[in-house]
């Protein structure tokens, strides 16, 4: 929430973030897409011309956007729950009520853990999505700032149609391999797979 005005460039869709402002702390140069672009724009051409900040209200930087994500949940038909840490049971956050006055409404604690939907979910969402558009890993991980194999694995999550795709494209590669639309056993391992999409797809 701490981009400034200076920090992006508009006309060539990108923006800068600084060390330490990052999860990883390190900086990063990001490309802006045309949703964005277009969104910057409009929060451009409102600005205060006194506040430096682009995420701004009044003048004043927002720092933290977690009411207004709660609110945008329920207007998407989802209710703001948290667990408790001490009894583990969950507790629906009340309209009106801010997350620090949240308690326990079992045992009365008030350490608290966010569950269901939480905005940091998205950066799950963007890896995924970027792998299903065929972006090569190496380059999503560059773009979300993962540095090893092992953490951008927690992100890319695999799920049932990752694999019911897998399946499809095993079966479609004999298919065409052994032009008998069964696997007999007879398989080439040299075979490239973008060869058997292009032959399916022109069949």
């Amino acid at each position: 929430m701490g981009l400034k005005w200076n920090q992006a460039d508009l006309e060539e869709g990108r923006a800068w973030l600084l060390p330490g402002e990052t999860k990883n702390k390190e900086g990063r140069e990001i490309f802006l897409d045309a949703d964005i672009l277009t969104q910057l724009k409009i929060l451009k051409a409102k600005r205060n011309p006194l506040c430096p900040y682009v995420f701004q209200n009044d003048g004043h930087r927002i720092k933290d956007f977690r009411g207004a994500w709660d609110a945008a949940l329920r207007r998407c038909g989802f209710i703001p729950q948290f667990k408790c840490k001490a009894c583990g049971a969950l507790t629906e956050l009340p309209k009106g009520t801010r997350r620090k006055n949240l308690r326990c409404f079992r045992c009365g604690g008030d350490k608290l853990r966010r569950e269901g939907k939480i905005f940091h979910d998205l950066r799950r969402t963007s890896a995924r999505d970027d792998v299903r558009a065929g972006i090569p890993e190496g380059v999503v991980m560059k773009r979300g700032g993962w540095k090893t194999r092992r953490i951008f694995d927690r992100y890319n999550i695999i799920d049932d149609k990752d694999l019911r795709k897998a399946t499809e494209q095993r079966h479609l590669f004999f298919q065409v391999q052994n032009g008998r639309g069964d696997n007999r056993g007879d398989s080439h391992p040299d075979f490239p797979l973008e060869t058997v999409v292009e032959n399916n797809a022109t069949q």
